[in-house]
């Protein structure tokens, strides 16, 4: 398990610390770990059993914690959390039958670095921090020719 984690690492360059609890669970965050201050954005724990997709224990008790940031609302697959300034850390906590689950995620809150670090960002990407319409210069103007008839 651990040389995967490694060879995860050294192929995306991104360090995943999935949380293991007992009975075989593996959970983890998934949401953006760059993001803008005053952004919002969604978060979900995703949860495996035996390297497969699988759904929590049922009758669980779920705590979302955030720090550098608020969370708006929160169920237990899902947390829409507003960034403020600072980098930032989820904590997911999910208990179910005495045995005690958690996640966590690293943000770095950082609108210029996630514009300008990453090789990853699309356009469509960049609309999160985006100030808003951009205006246009004189060269992508049509002049008028003053004094023509």
């Amino acid at each position: 398990m651990c040389k995967f984690f490694t060879t995860l690492f050294l192929i995306t360059g991104v360090m995943v610390i999935p949380a293991f609890g007992q009975n075989g669970y593996i959970l983890s965050i998934s949401g953006p770990e760059v993001v803008c201050p005053g952004s919002t954005h969604s978060y979900t724990p995703v949860w495996e059993y035996a390297g497969s997709p699988a759904s929590p224990p049922a009758g669980g008790i779920v705590n979302w914690t955030v720090y550098s940031g608020t969370v708006y609302t929160s169920g237990s697959t899902y947390a829409l959390i507003g960034w403020s300034a600072g980098d930032g850390f989820i904590l997911y906590e999910y208990t179910a039958n005495g045995t005690y689950y958690y996640a966590t995620l690293n943000v770095t809150i950082n609108c210029v670095a996630s514009l300008t670090t990453s090789p990853d960002i699309t356009p469509e990407d960049r609309d999160l921090c985006d100030p808003g319409p951009r205006l246009a210069t004189s060269t992508e103007v049509d002049q008028p020719v003053i004094g023509s008839r």
